[in-house]
């Protein structure tokens, strides 16, 4: 099994709402709406409906609101701004401390739009057709024949790197 949980989480955001480090943080979890700081520490950090997902946006959307801010600081490329069972949205992170082998600021790409699609089926469809600009993934061998089948006519390219994912 996979888990893609930070082991760690910066003390400064934290700490504000961390009864154990701030004496005030149920008192500040109250004025958003929690019982407790580790109500409040739970609902942003634990518990989450993705394993890749550091957001609270998916499990409530108005509760969400009411925090001062609805994503954590991160160490990753992106940062969510909007996350809905349809899909997600992501920025490029201005703190990142990626770069490529030009010194250039990682990610090079500032903006995706990722939509979920759960069927098998229609992911390879949308793929075939090119709704979808990359995927990389859901993606698994059964789908290969027909992706290098039209990868040509369809104008996409399919690249297969078996040493990248390896199953669990």
């Amino acid at each position: 099994m996979r888990n893609y949980a930070q082991g760690f989480q910066p003390k400064h955001f934290l700490a504000q709402v961390h009864p154990g480090v701030n004496p005030d943080a149920d008192k500040l979890a109250a004025e958003h709406g929690f019982e407790s700081g580790y109500e409040l520490v739970n609902y942003t950090y634990g518990a989450s409906d993705w394993t890749d997902t550091s957001s609270p946006m998916l499990r409530d959307a108005e509760k969400t609101k009411t925090l001062p801010k609805a994503t954590q600081p991160t160490l990753k490329s992106q940062n969510y701004i909007a996350d809905t069972t349809e899909g997600r949205k992501l920025v490029a992170n201005p703190y990142s401390h990626q770069v490529d082998t030009a010194s250039n600021q990682l990610p090079s790409i500032s903006r995706q739009d990722e939509v979920y699609i759960n069927a098998n089926e229609g992911r390879i469809l949308k793929l075939v057709n090119g709704v979808v600009d990359y995927e990389s993934r859901l993606v698994t061998l059964p789908a290969a024949p027909i992706l290098f089948e039209n990868q040509e006519q369809r104008s996409y390219t399919v690249q297969h790197c078996p040493t990248i994912s390896l199953p669990n």
